[in-house]
């Protein structure tokens, strides 16, 4: 299997990446160029999520797959659609938790509402939209499309400040602060669990194709 993966240099994207190659996936990564080297074993491929050029670049390679980790803007995944679809077989896109209205029930199902939630600011409501883009692409037929929502990712290469805010106390003697007093509830997810189920989607696609 050919796959194109947008991002993959760090943290989820480069777990998944080593992930891939490891069961001998043919893996292009792609990226800006600034957030680290690729993964061995990958081909890796420079360039703008903003351009349409570089998409329809990408597009030529002719991937059965792409993994979609890294549209934080609703236009980027717009141009992505028109790039890819009706060229691969499967399009995985990388949402958030974020897009969901807020709710004190967790764990969230995949029917909550959506949002988004106005915590999340234009993160969130640019997610949404980009779900959107893609849910129109998937019902119009153009392309096959899977969202993953995950709610906060913690193991190696995470980048931002999540385990640390604990751990680093804890190193320093300090007491652990407990929000809400201790009855703040939050959902995680392991690195590696994350990767993995973007590779279980990939190898059935006909049971994961149009679910979020």
């Amino acid at each position: 299997m050919k796959v194109v993966v947008l991002g993959g240099t760090r943290f989820i994207g480069r777990r998944l990446a080593e992930m891939l190659v490891a069961t001998g996936t043919d893996v292009t990564l792609f990226h800006r160029g600034t957030t680290g080297d690729p993964v061995n074993g990958t081909t890796a491929v420079h360039g703008d999520r903003a351009s349409a050029a570089d998409m329809s670049r990408l597009s030529a390679l002719r991937p059965q797959a792409v993994v979609d980790l890294s549209s934080y803007a609703s236009e980027w995944t717009r141009i992505a659609v028109e790039a890819f679809a009706g060229s691969v077989d499967q399009y995985i896109y990388v949402s958030s938790g974020a897009v969901y209205a807020p709710s004190a029930e967790l764990p969230w199902p995949e029917s909550s509402p959506i949002g988004p939630d106005p915590y999340w600011g234009q993160y969130g409501r640019e997610k949404v939209q980009s779900e959107r883009v893609l849910r129109e692409a998937h019902e119009a037929g153009r392309m096959s499309v899977t969202v993953f929502r995950y709610p906060f990712v913690m193991g190696p290469g995470n980048y931002g400040d999540r385990e640390a805010f604990v751990l680093s106390r804890l190193e320093a003697g300090r007491p652990i602060l407990l929000p809400g007093g201790g009855t703040a509830i939050n959902q995680y997810v392991y690195v590696d669990d994350a990767a993995g189920a973007i590779i279980a989607a990939l190898h059935q696609p006909e049971a994961s194709s149009g679910r979020c």
